[in-house]
């Protein structure tokens, strides 16, 4: 039986808007428009609906995919997908009758719990089944901002055209599965060619790089198992942000978004519109709808960092996320379900912070579910070896070099004595320092100005150059001078410029050959040319 004569009770209107195109998005909107002119003939009102989209559930996934949108004024034909929560699962139950008028969204909690993360104006709304020989494609749904908007009317209305609202459902799930699946396998061989085989990897190669890890390497594991909140403490630097992506690594959110949120960086009158968004017109410069952090996190984790940070007043509504597991976006009524593991860290002491009033104990105690305490560096001498071979690995493919620098006893030994109050961090910028001034064999490790290291003495130990001069400029050559008086560190970025001018001048100027400065720095002689270029030297601008 062919689609027009199983569509014999849809108005000529309704059946011309369904043939008249290939986009779906298109064709909800003209069937809008259509409908509009039918209920016009009948009862002189227009259609009640504001809105009408199409979309498939994908049980394996436990996905709802959304294939198209339309209003009156707008068509939007885009692949969204929106993860369906155990709570909004428990409430999907198979009903027999083809096509349901929802008065509220309480008629229906299972769409309730979906729709209105893209839709959360939508109050009430007619839905109907659509198939194909017996085969399920989904659903079309025609919304309204208003409770109690429709009747039995208007679903007799688009009742008669379900067939060919399937068939354009079909083709357009059918053209977004195959891009989806060409996506999915080309994603597939990138992870394949970069992840490590097994899912341990992430905590082996943490206790490799960090032996102390291995103190808590149950309590990661265990955290990683559970759904419940974890708190991760310490000082700033101590790694507390590549311990919660290892929990996120291990865990079943795996394959979801990771999110990191330093709750220090933002503005008080912003936050809560970063962490859950905002309504078109909410404030001034609202120009158009915009989710938050946590939609974006939806199905994964959320870390929140430096999280006594947040704004006593800010912290009654998170409070309100973590115990219902939903959001409500910023000039926004809807009530909006989100999927979210909350990992929370901190440097700050947050029970003297509740002491103080400035930190509610209710959420302390709903974050401190899985406490993890990590230790400062200097209290970690095992883990100085590892993390500063880690890192000087990282700088030589980063600065191009050709060998990798030797790293003495005696280096490690001084470093061992050092109170490293920027704890990892400030091991990582150190070794970064360091690397660029000894890319052969490193006796010492370059520590910041304060720390009695001077410019002079760093140069002892490197191929010969000439003195540098004492005024910020550029000399006839192209090559930079320093303006910093007297022989104290100068800055990672000067140095890195007088480094390379001092290895330029000692090469006579000679980029690539034997006693060029490509030889002296180990650093191939194309790349040296970039990082001239980008460090400003005239003479390579156009080389």
């Amino acid at each position: 039986m062919s689609a027009l004569s199983i569509a014999h009770s849809a108005s000529p209107a309704l059946l011309e808007a369904l043939t008249s195109s290939l986009d779906l998005s298109v064709v909800l909107q003209r069937s809008l428009l259509a409908l509009d002119r039918e209920m016009m003939e009948r009862c002189g009102s227009r259609f009640p609906a504001e809105g009408a989209f199409v979309n498939f559930y994908q049980a394996e996934e436990k996905v709802v995919l959304f294939l198209a949108h339309a209003t009156r004024t707008e068509a939007r034909l885009e692949e969204t997908m929106v993860r369906v929560g155990p709570e909004t699962l428990k409430h999907r139950v198979s009903v027999s009758r083809k096509i349901r008028v929802a008065r509220t969204l309480d008629d229906d909690p299972f769409t309730k719990g979906v729709a209105p993360k893209l839709f959360p104006a939508m109050k009430s709304f007619i839905m109907m089944k659509l198939s194909i020989e017996e085969k399920r494609i989904g659903i079309v749904c025609f919304w309204s901002s208003r409770e109690n908007a429709f009747e039995a009317l208007h679903a007799d209305l688009i009742e008669g055209a379900s067939t060919l609202f399937a068939l354009n459902a079909g083709f357009a799930l059918s053209n977004a599965l195959a891009e989806r699946n060409t996506r999915l396998k080309s994603e597939m061989k990138s992870l394949e060619s970069t992840l490590l085989s097994t899912k341990e990897a992430p905590l082996a190669m943490l206790v490799a790089n960090t032996p102390s890890m291995k103190g808590i390497e149950e309590q990661i594991r265990l955290a990683a198992r559970f759904e419940e909140n974890l708190l991760i403490t310490g000082e700033s630097g101590t790694g507390k942000e590549v311990v919660a992506q290892t929990v996120h690594a291990l865990s079943k959110r795996a394959r979801y978004p990771f999110v990191r949120v330093n709750c220090a960086s933002i503005p008080e009158n912003l936050i809560e519109s970063e962490l859950f968004g905002h309504e078109q017109g909410a404030f001034t410069s609202a120009s158009k709808r915009r989710s938050g952090l946590f939609e974006d996190a939806d199905g994964g984790t959320i870390f929140l960092d430096e999280i006594g940070e947040l704004p006593l007043a800010l912290q009654a509504k998170f409070l309100h996320v973590l115990q219902n597991h939903t959001i409500r976006r910023v000039g926004g009524s809807a009530e909006i379900p989100v999927d979210v593991r909350v990992i929370a860290a901190t440097n700050r002491d947050l029970e003297a912070l509740v002491r103080a009033h400035r930190f509610r104990l209710d959420l302390f105690y709903r974050l401190n579910v899985i406490p993890i305490r990590l230790a400062p560096l200097r209290n970690r001498p095992e883990d100085l070896l590892p993390l500063s071979r880690l890192f000087i690995d990282r700088c030589v493919k980063a600065y191009g070099l050709t060998e990798t620098p030797e790293l003495t006893d005696e280096a490690m030994a001084e470093a061992a004595l050092k109170p490293w109050p920027g704890n990892v961090r400030e091991l990582k910028n150190v070794i970064a320092r360091t690397v660029m001034l000894y890319p052969r064999r490193i006796e010492r490790l370059a520590y910041a100005p304060d720390d009695e290291m001077t410019l002079s003495s760093a140069q002892e130990s490197q191929p010969p150059s000439q003195e540098l001069r004492s005024d910020d400029s550029q000399d006839s050559d192209g090559h930079f001078v320093s303006r910093i008086p007297g022989d104290r560190l100068p800055s990672f970025e000067t140095m890195e410029r007088e480094y390379f001018n001092a290895a330029i001048k000692a090469a006579g100027g000679k980029i690539s050959g034997p006693g060029s400065a490509s030889a002296i720095t180990g650093i191939h002689p194309n790349t040296l040319r970039s990082k001239l270029r980008r460090l400003g030297f005239e003479r390579y601008r156009s080389s």
